[in-house]
């Protein structure tokens, strides 16, 4: 897996969680087509369905997604290092089944971020 495509990701994965810290805190709520965050945030008027999206952004959720994403980048970086000590045959294959499965998941993840310009098209699962 090119290095660049787990830098890329990291930087998006940044980006996503410095714009869930700048956003009104939550947790978000929908009252009619209005999202709420304590107070006010938005007013929808005819678009409930749109107020439910906005209000399922909430940056707490979307923070737990970094989380969650940057833990699997770390264990693909991981695996066939310390997590297969002492190494042997079946170990090493086990790691590498693990990268493998790993490398489709970042494609997948990276293709969200398809417009982004730093994004390439060889990595497009």
């Amino acid at each position: 897996m090119p290095k660049d495509l787990i830098n890329f990701l990291r930087a998006r994965l940044e980006e996503d969680e410095r714009l869930a810290h700048l956003a009104t805190p939550g947790p978000w709520a929908v009252d009619g087509g209005t999202v709420y965050a304590g107070h006010l945030v938005n007013e929808i008027v005819d678009y409930s369905e749109s107020a439910d999206h906005i209000a399922r952004q909430d940056p707490d959720r979307i923070l737990g997604e970094v989380d969650a994403k940057h833990r699997l980048l770390t264990m693909y970086e991981e695996a066939g290092r310390t997590r297969f000590q002492p190494p042997t045959a079946e170990r090493w294959m086990a790691a590498g089944v693990e990268r493998a499965v790993l490398e489709d998941i970042f494609r997948a993840f990276a293709a969200v971020y398809a417009n982004h310009p730093d994004y390439c098209e060889e990595w497009r699962p």
